[in-house]
């Protein structure tokens, strides 16, 4: 689990900066490994600027405003987006360079979710910079289109060419926004309540939007307005659902067995494959139950057990 959260605008104010802070700070909730800000304002002495610290984003935040200097990224009015990421780290090392958002040349992009897809599978690389070097190379149409049916995504992308943004989920992870009904600003989160907590907390007039799956939300930074009419939509339908196990009683023996070997119980995601071996299974009453890793974390020292200590039939 990661945490998707932004800002963008030309309306941008310092009470929009604060609420950024703010935004960023509650969305380190969904994952402390590391934090990373991207940052784009519109000058012709260095247009963007993208920091990435190891470590939960309030630590983030405190060093940033310890600079006290021009290019501290969270106290510029001049700026017109702010990406931010909080990472839960599940595939891939703890490490500056795997933490997002991720500078691919052409675009800048976070992501939140698991990719099944082998060709996303890398020994030292996440998941998701590897989606993204390829939607570098084939466009985010191709590489969205080809996604397999199980792999679970919330993206924002930054296209430097275009000066565009564009945000979409397909229903795995969640994703929302709000429009400033004052003035040309746009926010988005992972969650809503963290949205309508900054708007409480900084006095915000807005509008909520929850992005509805399998479609991508694209806006030029300088259309964004406090009409809210300013989306370009596409859909990309998800491939359909591979065949689920079905009995075959000729041959006395379950068909399709590969497809489905198993379930997380939280999320519904099908596992087989290294999602399978990633996963947390416990046996119960001759049956076994997972957990994807995206759900509970990587397995690590400091990960607990919730089960240690309790009798079987205390379990369930």
């Amino acid at each position: 689990m990661c945490g998707l959260c932004g800002l963008a605008g030309t309306g941008i104010q310092t009470k929009d900066l604060e609420a950024f802070s703010d935004l960023l700070w509650v969305t380190s909730l969904r994952g402390h490994h590391s934090t990373g800000v991207f940052s784009y304002a519109p000058s012709k002495v260095k247009k963007y600027n993208l920091q990435k610290e190891l470590g939960p984003s309030p630590l983030f935040i405190l060093r940033d405003e310890a600079k006290k200097i021009p290019d501290s990224q969270l106290d510029s009015v001049l700026t017109e987006l702010l990406m931010g990421h909080c990472r839960y780290a599940t595939k891939g090392h703890v490490t500056r360079d795997n933490a997002h958002p991720f500078d691919t040349g052409r675009y800048v992009s976070a992501h939140n979710g698991t990719l099944v897809d082998s060709k996303y599978d890398h020994k030292s690389k996440t998941d998701s910079q590897l989606l993204f070097e390829d939607i570098e190379r084939r466009g985010i149409e191709k590489v969205i289109k080809g996604l397999d049916y199980n792999s679970a995504y919330a993206l924002s992308i930054f296209d430097k060419q275009t000066e565009t943004l564009t945000l979409g989920t397909n229903g795995d992870r969640p994703l929302y926004g709000a429009y400033n009904t004052e003035r040309s600003v746009l926010y988005w989160a992972s969650e809503l309540s963290a949205l309508q907590f900054i708007a409480t907390r900084r006095k915000l007039k807005v509008n909520f939007i929850e992005f509805e799956d399998d479609k991508f939300y694209s806006v030029s930074i300088k259309d964004i307005s406090k009409s809210g009419r300013f989306w370009d939509i596409v859909e990309y339908p998800k491939k359909a659902p591979p065949p689920s196990k079905k009995w075959d009683w000729d041959k006395m023996g379950w068909s399709d067995a590969k497809k489905l070997e198993a379930f997380c119980c939280c999320c519904g995601t099908l596992l087989y494959g290294k999602a399978k071996h990633e996963a947390y299974s416990i046996e119960f009453d001759g049956e076994m139950y997972w957990t994807c890793a995206d759900c509970i974390g990587p397995a690590s020292p400091d990960c607990i057990d919730p089960l240690a200590g309790m009798k079987e039939s205390d379990k369930f």
